[in-house]
């Protein structure tokens, strides 16, 4: 987060909720600088707007604060280099899978294990009575 976006966080926090404002000297203004500059603004404000929303108390750092990371990036790239559509109704293949050996073989005889039925409310009356 940039400066500017820092010290838009801050203005939002100070308009919503003047007592932070009462309360906060420079040393806390700094601090919530220091700890914004990591996180993601975008995000941060949507918390912040969800924060302002439900609470009549101002936020911690902790409550707002989203730290950039790009995992979210990273696993919908990985879900595309799969090749496979996350909006398909089309179950992918066993070995269309990026999976390991050792895991398909697994997952094929988790499928062949015997499974139970749990009876609704209805068959349970019928084998009940």
């Amino acid at each position: 987060m940039t400066p500017d976006e820092s010290r838009n966080i801050l203005l939002i926090i100070i308009q919503a909720y003047p007592q932070f404002a009462k309360q906060a000297s420079k040393e806390l203004y700094a601090l919530w600088a220091d700890k914004l500059k990591k996180g993601d603004f975008k995000r941060t404000k949507h918390l912040l707007d969800k924060h302002i929303e439900a609470s009549s108390y101002p936020p911690a750092i902790a409550d707002i604060l989203v730290i950039a990371d790009d995992r979210f990036e990273k696993t919908r790239q990985m879900i595309s280099s799969w090749n496979i559509s996350v909006e398909s109704t089309r179950k992918p293949s066993l070995d269309e899978l990026p999976w390991s050996d050792e895991m398909k073989a697994a997952f094929k005889q988790r499928q062949q294990q015997k499974t139970y039925h749990v009876p609704n409310n209805e068959e349970f009356k019928k084998k009940a009575f």
